[in-house]
């Protein structure tokens, strides 16, 4: 099975390290969009053509599942449906389902009315951390799911300063069935994933 997993930045690494950890043998094409990055201060109307550009490029691939792992740009795909060869699944729908608020970028977060968690996501990517304490220390409400990928990589640091937080990764990994040998990973920033994982197969095959 060929399938993508598409993020804005470091947000989709989360998500990497629940198929290694289950097991889901199958071919994986990551895509770090950070030619767009941030998503979360932009318009409808940018965030869409943003989405449509990459599921262009994402039709060429010829793959089976996509998984959007960001909550922004599933929530521009869950209201517009653009039309795919593939079947698409979101992070957003399965957040939703928990009925708890969610802390996500400013631009979720006045859809949904979630809790705004401003410039967080770029100071995450940026490995802010000073930055990132001042602006948790702002946040009132302590329980909330996790509504930005980025927001799962500091879930250690919401957990050190007593947030309850919900990240649900897990669940939208769950959906996926191993149907294969082995597991593989192309990326169009190879560099950025080999930073992370060093014991996963990362094809030098470009794409």
């Amino acid at each position: 099975m060929k399938i993508c997993l598409f993020d804005s930045g470091i947000g989709v690494i989360p998500f990497i390290k629940s198929i290694i950890k289950r097991k889901k043998n199958n071919e994986y094409y990551i895509i770090f969009d950070q030619e767009h990055f941030p998503y979360g201060n932009k318009s409808d109307e940018e965030l869409l053509t943003i989405l449509k550009y990459n599921l262009n490029k994402i039709e060429k691939l010829n793959i089976d599942l996509l998984l959007i792992c960001c909550n922004t740009i599933s929530y521009i795909y869950l209201k517009y449906k653009p039309s795919t060869t593939f079947v698409v699944k979101t992070i957003l729908q399965i957040n939703l389902k928990k009925e708890k608020p969610l802390l996500a970028t400013p631009f979720l977060s006045n859809k949904i009315n979630g809790i705004s968690g401003n410039n967080l996501a770029y100071l995450i990517e940026n490995n802010q951390i000073k930055e990132i304490i001042l602006l948790l220390k702002n946040i009132k409400q302590n329980e909330f799911v996790l509504g930005c990928t980025h927001y799962l990589i500091i879930k250690s640091i919401f957990d050190q300063y007593q947030f309850i937080t919900y990240a649900l990764v897990d669940e939208l990994i769950d959906q996926i069935e191993k149907e294969s040998n082995e597991m593989i990973f192309y990326s169009n920033e190879k560099s950025l994933l080999k930073k992370f994982f060093f014991n996963i197969r990362i094809s030098d095959q470009k794409y």
